[in-house]
């Protein structure tokens, strides 16, 4: 697999990527429009990093693969249905710290190992995890909503957020693997010319 394949130029996809792309900025709207400023925040942030690559070439067909917006707006759409949604929002984050640690190694001079991309991706995803716990802990005490219940599910949010850091650099290690030459090339592989 080459960067062309990760950053690819084509017009299916990209149509594709930007039509979920829409969506998610119609649910930032709608969520904001709600008060739901955690949400909000999720569904602005990939919108924001499945667009990086399109702004950096100045070429709308450079996208990622459309199932990374798609899986980055999963929590969004499963939110309702409670025994899936704390899975979808820490698999969100997950792909959230992937579309990073591809966007660095892609769009910049910075090149990772297949070790220190999962590591990226790991701690990545348990940084963020523990932010939007925290968030979610804030907006308890601060804004009187009632996302966690007590000390125990905090706990289980933080064990969660761990285990799906850990699937995450899993995951990413596995992709890395099917990258000729056991890692990402960067920008001097321009996708739009290839």
């Amino acid at each position: 697999m080459s960067l062309q394949e990760v950053l690819g130029t084509d017009r299916a996809n990209a149509a594709a990527v930007w039509v979920v792309a829409a969506a998610l900025l119609v649910a930032a709207v709608l969520q904001a429009l709600a008060g739901e400023w955690l949400w909000t925040a999720l569904a602005l942030a990939a919108v924001g990093l499945t667009a990086v690559p399109a702004l950096s070439y100045r070429d709308p067909r450079v996208t990622p693969p459309v199932w990374v917006p798609l899986l980055a707006a999963a929590p969004l759409v499963v939110r309702p249905y409670q025994p899936f949604a704390h899975l979808a929002t820490y698999t969100s984050i997950a792909v959230l710290a992937l579309m990073t640690a591809v966007n660095l190694n892609a769009l910049t001079d910075v090149r990772f190992t297949p070790r220190v991309g999962v590591l990226v991706v790991v701690t990545t995803t348990m940084g963020l995890s523990g932010v939007w716990v925290m968030l979610v802990g804030l907006s308890d005490m601060l804004l009187g909503t009632n996302y966690v219940a007590g000390m125990a599910e905090l706990n289980r949010e933080f064990i969660a957020s761990v285990l799906t850091g850990l699937v995450g650099g899993a995951v990413f290690e596995r992709y890395f693997h099917h990258v000729e030459g056991g890692g990402l090339r960067g920008r001097s592989e321009d996708p739009v010319e290839a």
